[in-house]
This record gives C-alpha cells, sequence and structure tokens, in this order.
C-alpha cells in the first residue's frame, strides 16, 4: 500500500510540475504581447509580440533608426552594423572612407580591397613592377617574387641560369633541375651505375 502511494505522490508531483513547465512559455509570450507595439514596429510573422521594422533595432521597448553613415546602405538585416560601405569603401571607426588604389592596381570584386595588376606585387601601400629576369615568366602566385625561370633553368641570385644536364640524365618534371635516368643514380654533378 504504502508503495503505491509513493508512486500516485510522485505522479502528480510530477504533473504539477511539467503544468508549470508548459505554462510558462505562454506567460512570457504573453508578457511581450502585453507591451505595446511602439512606433516603426511590426507584429511577428511567427509565434506572437512584436519586431522593428526595416532600417530600425530594437532598444529595450522601442525601435531606433539604424544610421547609415555617407557612403554606406542600409542592409536591411537584424543582425551586425545594419550597414554596409559602398564598393570602393571600407569601414573604419564606424564610417566609410574611400579605399586608396594605388597606379598599377585595381580594386577586387567586392570593392572592398585593392590588388596589383599583372606584372606588379604589393609593396606597402604601392603596386611596384616585377623584374623578371631572362629566360624568366610571370607567375600567377600571390606570394614570393611573381616570378619563375623557364622550363631548363634555374634561379640562381634572381636570375635564371641553363641547366647543364649529364649525360644519362633528363630534366625532371619540375623543368628546372634535372634526375638520372634508370638504372643510373646520382652522384656529385653526374650520374654513375649503382
Amino acid at each position: 500500500m504504502l508503495r503505491t502511494q509513493q508512486v500516485i505522490s510522485i505522479s502528480f508531483g510530477t504533473l504539477f510540475m511539467l503544468t508549470i513547465l508548459a505554462a510558462l512559455p505562454g506567460f512570457l509570450y504573453a508578457k511581450e504581447s502585453n507591451i505595446e507595439m511602439p512606433e516603426n514596429a511590426h507584429e511577428k510573422k511567427y509565434g506572437s509580440g512584436w519586431e522593428c521594422d526595416a532600417n530600425f533595432r530594437r532598444a529595450m521597448n522601442s525601435c531606433v533608426a539604424v544610421k547609415v553613415p555617407t557612403n554606406a546602405y542600409p542592409t536591411n538585416v537584424s543582425y551586425g552594423s545594419g550597414w554596409e560601405c559602398n564598393h570602393g569603401y571600407r569601414e573604419k571607426n564606424e564610417d566609410c572612407v574611400v579605399i586608396n588604389v594605388p597606379e598599377n592596381g585595381y580594386l577586387n570584386s567586392s570593392g572592398d580591397r585593392w590588388l596589383c595588376d599583372r606584372g606588379f606585387r604589393q609593396d606597402g601601400d604601392a603596386c611596384i613592377a616585377i623584374n623578371v629576369p631572362k629566360n624568366g615568366f610571370l607567375t600567377n602566385s600571390w606570394h614570393g617574387r611573381g616570378w619563375a625561370c623557364d622550363r631548363g633553368f634555374r634561379e640562381i641570385n634572381e636570375s635564371c641560369v641553363a641547366l647543364t644536364v649529364p649525360k644519362n640524365a633528363h630534366l625532371d618534371y619540375s623543368g628546372n633541375d634535372w634526375e638520372c635516368n634508370r638504372p643510373y643514380r646520382k652522384k656529385n654533378d653526374g650520374c654513375v651505375l649503382p
């Protein structure tokens, strides 16, 4: 008999807590819906309550206008600053400042930074010419010196020097070094049988 009373008392206690938890979200939503909808707001599409119109932000129980700086546009989203800089400008101290593109440079497709033209590389706030040595070519690399040696040449002291391929050898895959034909092995500057 005592065991049955314990089960019933646990069941009633659990049922009481579940009732309170189920009513709690309704209470919270009801609390917000009792607040008068401020100016520049509208009812939420889903659930109850209200949200601010586009280009306005919630500040306590009101909606304040998003301050869009010069050379910017509103994003109409509820996160972030609520605005982004126009093409050719970047954000600095809650303002939009013009991006100064150096000579031989251009704005990237997003318009938020600059890059150097082909044949030039960034050096501080400038684009400087890449000096490609004889028997070299421009690369598409963003890093490094911006050039490489032609096939059959090797970079030595900022110049491209012809490779001397020994007997029983050939240019390797890169074209900038050599390797021995099989079954020969590399030894010093030549290829010898094992």
